[in-house]
């Protein structure tokens, strides 16, 4: 059983990192296309890909022109709003998150098609922040590099690691607990939902009972 975390960035020039959790092992990348994430993807075959991006616009929209009819409608989705629980989240319509979206909802239109009928692949959205926070991690980097090191075979070190790594690290481990169905899915799922850990966890009791001893070097 494999989980990819994605933590996509909006433009093809800047880099996307990538983790990929395999049993006991933890595996940092960084890739820039979206034909290198779909190579990625094809070659580990993950179960769960957890996606750091906006995957659906607002109900009732097209786009996110703010010259289209259809942006009466607004800048959020009920996901969004949801999301502001947990601190604050930037309107789709702003250049940044609309390029990122537009790449994320082709990214996962782009999965789908090359993966066929795997039924078993599950697509989700994710925010690593807010599942940092749940899981006690991402302060900074060595502290995360730290957490993840006590039960994962890593294969970089702290220093070694881009933000974007570590984030696609907290989406990958949000994919663990959507496996293991300790997570809170925020929004309507019509529109598109997120998904983040359930907010009352213990994240060394957890990592030890998802991955158990025969699991380790």
């Amino acid at each position: 059983m494999k989980i990819m975390g994605i933590d996509l960035s909006a433009k093809t020039e800047n880099d996307t990192g990538i983790t990929i959790i395999h049993h006991n092992k933890l595996f940092f990348k960084t890739v820039f296309s979206d034909e290198e994430i779909l190579t990625e993807i094809i070659n580990e075959g993950p179960v769960v890909v957890a996606i750091d991006a906006p995957l659906s616009l607002p109900k009732g929209r097209c786009c996110l022109e703010k010259e289209c009819k259809c942006s009466i409608r607004g800048h959020f989705r009920d996901s969004d709003k949801k999301m502001r629980k947990f601190g604050g989240v930037l309107p789709l319509t702003f250049y940044g998150m609309k390029l990122l979206t537009h790449r994320g909802i082709q990214l996962k239109k782009s999965i789908k098609t090359v993966m066929g009928n795997n039924l078993k692949l599950k697509i989700i959205e994710t925010h690593p922040r807010t599942s940092g926070k749940i899981m006690g991690l991402g302060q900074d980097k060595q502290t995360t590099f730290n957490a993840l090191n006590n039960f994962f075979w890593v294969n970089k070190k702290a220093d070694e690691l881009t933000n974007h790594e570590i984030d696609s690290a907290l989406a990958a481990l949000t994919g663990v607990y959507y496996i293991f169905e300790k997570f809170k899915e925020l929004g309507d799922p019509s529109e598109g939902t997120i998904i983040i850990p359930e907010t009352e966890i213990n994240f060394d009791r957890d990592m030890n009972t998802f991955f158990p001893s025969y699991f380790k070097l």
